[in-house]
């Protein structure tokens, strides 16, 4: 039983120490009353709440609080799934109309994930258009769901691929602005690939092999 505890542990503790807190996507709603950040799957939602204090969004007109504010955790919703595309929410809410500041579909800014162990994680937001903004190419795969071979644009850096366990699977480096990487050799399931940047940003996509 002990040997059984310490590895699932390990295995939790690895998954939400790899892909990190940040939302695939982060937005406050047109009127500003709710803050909504997505995860396109339930288990990486769950696995960001773990060891989360509170979350730090940026304020609005309407909250009468400076640049920013802070919602405890057990003052969070959780949703999902949501929308067509069945996405997970974590959601900060206030009755007060313009209380989250940004602005709707196109949010710029930071969201600051604050851990119990007085550790944090900023993620960082841009809107994105046909034109890149500040310079910056944002990292992208497809096809998703892929069969054997997995294409990786504007991903130079050090590539791992893990699995829904947090093991690494494969190891590569990405010299590149496109790259195919060859995927027969493994099992189908749920990946993650992630690309550590020369500058230490560090992008995570998660992937279904068929």
């Amino acid at each position: 039983m002990k040997k059984l505890f310490t590895l699932l542990t390990f295995v939790f503790l690895t998954s939400t120490l790899l892909f990190g807190q940040c939302p695939d996507s982060a937005t406050p709603n047109p009127n500003g009353r709710f803050f909504n950040m997505d995860y396109a799957l339930e288990e990486t939602r769950d696995a960001a709440l773990n060891g989360l204090e509170s979350i730090t969004f940026p304020a609005g007109t309407g909250c009468d609080c400076g640049e920013t504010v802070t919602i405890a955790v057990a003052d969070l919703i959780l949703q999902g799934p949501v929308g067509a595309d069945d996405r997970y929410r974590i959601r900060g809410a206030s009755e007060t109309p313009q209380f989250f500041g940004g602005i709707n579909g196109a949010f710029e800014g930071t969201v600051t994930f604050n851990m119990t162990d007085g550790t944090a994680e900023n993620c960082e937001y841009l809107t994105t258009s046909t034109s890149n903004i500040n310079g910056i190419t944002p990292v992208s795969i497809f096809p998703n769901p892929v069969k054997d071979q997995l294409t990786l644009m504007n991903g130079k850096g050090a590539v791992t691929i893990y699995n829904g366990l947090g093991q690494a699977v494969k190891h590569l480096t990405i010299d590149a602005d496109q790259a195919s990487i060859q995927l027969a050799e493994l099992f189908k399931g749920q990946y993650y690939l992630q690309v550590i940047q020369a500058d230490g940003t560090i992008v995570t996509k998660q992937f279904v092999k068929y």
